[in-house]
Formats: C-alpha cells, structure tokens, sequence
C-alpha cells in the first residue's frame, strides 16, 4: 500500500544527517524521524515544545539560512536537510536565592560574563521560542529584573542562544534567574 493511502498525506523527501527518507508531509520533524526508523533514547522529551530537548537546525531548499526550530513544533517541508543539536553541558553558576536581593548588581555578579555581551542579536536569531534574548540581557545588564523576567517566560532552556553567543554567555541561565529572583522577591 502506498504511503499516500496508508498515511492520507503526501509523501515528501526530507534529509537526516545527509540521508534521503520519504515522510508524510504534515509530520512535525520528531514524528519524521520516527517515521524514517529512528529511535530516540534521548532528545525527544516532551514533545509538545516545553522541554526544549529536541533543538535542530534546518535548511530548506532555495535558501542560504540555517534556520532553527524545535524538532516537537516544526514542520517538515520538501527538500529540508535537519540536523539535531546535541546536548551540550554549560557552566551555571551556584548561588543562594535567599541571599540574594533584586538590586540591579546581582546578575553581573553571579554570571559575570554577561558584561562581556556585544549586542550582536546572535541568541535571539537563535531562539525556537521567538524570545528577544538580546533585550532580555540589555535589561540583565540595566538590573531591570522584571522585564528579563517576563519577557524570557516562555523560555524552555533548549540552549540555542548559548550554543552560538560568541561571548560564551548562556542567557537562558540568567533568564532564569531573573525569573527566580522576580518571583521570590517582586511578585
């Protein structure tokens, strides 16, 4: 049986890793994968876009830019080559929640690097989740608490903004502790 009357979708090529496979067009890029005969034993977690374990970049045919994407929310799209990310350890600092405060020198304090910030808007072109990361580490670096935090709330730690800051900041570590520290001591 073809796959169009098996599957009711029209089969389209899709690239893993450099190999051709045959999927139903309206598959997201995990359901593809599954469908080429992957299995995953990790990077799939949980596959609704609020774990950020299933990072990938992506190129679609006629296009030069590596586009980026959580494999659970993408769709396939015909001729598009994927790769997934692999997950990759990064430094986060330790620091006592109770002995911090939310005045404006925190921050720079626990994750000193992000003094080292360029502006270059690299993490937010990045970021799956359509955060402005760079907004959110210009109001890090002015002390504006609040705002990191609720601008980063849907932040879900995948760590594509930190796999390309040529600062080698990890914003999405110190999103994360503006939202800690807004709601311990602000809300």
């Amino acid at each position: 049986m073809q796959m169009e009357e098996r599957e009711g979708r029209r089969p389209v090529p899709v690239f893993f890793y450099g190999k051709q496979y045959f999927v139903p067009e309206s598959c997201t890029i995990i359901q593809a994968y599954e469908f080429a005969g992957h299995t995953f034993t990790r990077g799939c977690g949980c596959r609704a876009g609020a774990c950020g374990a299933c990072a990938a970049l992506f190129l679609i045919p006629g296009s030069a830019a590596i586009k980026v994407g959580l494999a659970c929310q993408t769709q396939v799209a015909p001729g598009m080559s994927v790769i997934q990310i692999p997950y990759f350890p990064t430094r986060k600092a330790a620091y006592d929640l109770e002995a911090l405060s939310p005045h404006p020198v925190h921050i720079p304090d626990t994750y000193p690097k992000l003094l080292a910030c360029m502006g270059c808007n690299t993490c937010r072109k990045m970021c799956p989740q359509e955060i402005d990361v760079m907004n959110c580490m210009s109001a890090a670096l002015q002390g504006d608490i609040e705002s990191v935090a609720l601008q980063s709330m849907s932040c879900v730690m995948c760590g594509m903004c930190a796999a390309r800051c040529p600062a080698d900041i990890v914003p999405y570590h110190i999103m994360l502790l503006a939202r800690r520290v807004y709601g311990r001591f602000v809300l």
